[in-house]
């Protein structure tokens, strides 16, 4: 992903229908150490792939003879699905908005990770899903943002950093836990 061009041949040479973003850097500490890789990946990676989503769907659209971009038609070019944070929110320490949230709630990032996840959720948004005037249709909605509040993936460091399985602690018997 940190390579634009390699990125591009990858996604022409397979033409996949969806592109599920979740690559990112995660650890806040690490983050601002490598402030200019970490906004790289978190930014820069995820317009690109925003743009080229773009770009694959308009010309499967000219291929079609499709001028308006049918959203609804897969073959139209991928959709893109990008996985954000809730760390896009402040819980309510300054914008008095406190969970749950919605797709419309107020976000104000409280670290550099946050503010990088929110520019990147802007890319999708504004790229993808944002018309250029009232009569035709840029992106076609292609673009879908999820904010999820836990982690996924081999790199946790312990149970702790995933909600979810610290949840599942509360809700389910410990003797489930212990066997």
């Amino acid at each position: 992903l940190l390579h634009a061009h390699a990125t591009t041949e990858f996604l022409e040479k397979h033409n996949p229908g969806v592109i599920v973003h979740c690559a990112a850097e995660r650890f806040p500490d690490a983050f601002e150490k490598n402030l200019e890789e970490s906004m790289k990946l978190n930014v820069e990676s995820t317009q690109h792939l925003a743009r080229e989503c773009q770009r694959l769907a308009t010309m499967a659209n000219a291929e079609n003879g499709d001028k308006s971009n049918n959203s609804s038609n897969i073959a139209g070019g991928p959709y893109m699905i990008y996985i954000s944070t809730s760390y896009v929110f402040d819980g309510g320490v300054t914008s008095k908005e406190y969970p749950p949230y919605g797709p419309q709630s107020k976000v104000n990032p409280v670290n550099t990770y946050g503010r990088s996840k929110l520019e990147g959720e802007r890319a999708v948004r504004d790229i993808l899903n944002h018309p250029k005037s009232t009569s035709e249709v840029e992106g076609g909605g292609r673009g879908i943002i999820v904010r999820v509040p836990m982690l996924y993936g081999e790199d946790c460091c312990d149970l702790s950093e995933s909600p979810a399985l610290e949840m599942m602690k509360v809700f389910l018997p410990s003797a489930l836990l212990t066997t």
